[in-house]
């Protein structure tokens, strides 16, 4: 004998079915939650304004002031579609690019099969993971050309500082010269020695008043 299931829960389950056909745009980590799943065949929109039925998700008219309820149609101005983009990386776009017949995402999954949009993921992954590394290599570059300039700069301080206190010390040494040259001319010899050379004499008379 088989039970049939109350009628109440063939709506929900039948809303979700539907529902889970429809979950177009949004991101795959948040499909499982529970705002996604079904739970009580309601879905919340996100600024929390509105409790629609979860088969109103997705189609094609807007439900929710935040247009959360229509990722995957053109129906909200505020909708905001995912593309998954394997093999690159996701990005969100508006939902009113959806099925304009312009391929947005790499994947073309913001439009439908007709409008023959080529998955160029791949290609697109690869030349942006080339142009990352260029310029990571060109930012490695400046680092090490900034690095050499920092260098320089320092070695230049350094010899510059040398350069000061050499000079600083050979300052100290002329001062103490000049002091001492002071102290000789200032002394009782300056007076005996201008005396003795104004007397004409010979040398051992200049000893012998030396000697006195």
């Amino acid at each position: 004998m088989i039970v049939g299931k109350p009628l109440g829960l063939c709506v929900m389950s039948l809303s979700w079915y539907v529902a889970s056909l429809s979950l177009r745009g949004v991101p795959p980590a948040l499909r499982a939650t529970s705002r996604y799943s079904g739970d009580g065949g309601i879905y919340r929109c996100l600024d929390g304004s509105k409790a629609i039925d979860i088969a109103h998700f997705n189609d094609n008219f807007c439900d929710c002031d935040d247009g959360s309820d229509e990722p995957g149609t053109g129906a909200c101005a505020a909708g905001k579609f995912f593309c998954i983009n394997w093999g690159h990386r996701g990005i969100q776009i508006s939902s009113s690019l959806v099925d304009d017949g312009v391929c947005d995402c790499c994947d073309g999954s913001d439009e439908q099969p007709q409008a023959h949009c080529r998955n160029s993921c791949a290609e697109v992954g690869t030349k942006a993971r080339q142009d990352m590394l260029k310029e990571a290599e060109y930012h490695s570059k400046g680092a090490e050309i900034r690095a050499q300039y920092v260098r320089q700069a320092l070695q230049e301080k350094n010899d510059r500082e040398s350069q000061l206190d050499k000079l600083k010390a050979e300052l100290l040494i002329q001062e103490k010269n000049a002091d001492r040259l002071a102290s000789l001319k200032a002394s009782p010899w300056k007076a005996e020695a201008r005396r003795l050379s104004n007397v004409p004499s010979t040398s051992s008379d200049v000893h012998l008043r030396l000697d006195d």
